[in-house]
């Protein structure tokens, strides 16, 4: 929102305005991301949060690109 007023200064009402319509959207992009995650927990298989993994393999696919196993 500032640098939107510091190069067009389209006043407080159009700044206001910008301010809930980017808060309306993030909201829908914070709810939609919760349903991704709980669609997921709830697979067989699924969880939340960080896992432990061990890694047994490690291939080398490219001078870039590892494959863990």
């Amino acid at each position: 929102m500032h640098t939107i007023d510091e190069l067009f200064q389209p006043g407080k009402e159009i700044i206001d305005a910008w301010a809930k319509a980017f808060h309306v959207l993030a909201d829908i992009f914070i709810n939609r991301e919760e349903q991704i995650y709980q669609t997921n927990e709830e697979r067989i298989g699924g969880w939340r949060g960080l896992r432990h993994y061990i890694v047994a393999k490690k291939i080398p696919r490219s001078e870039t690109i590892t494959s863990f196993q």
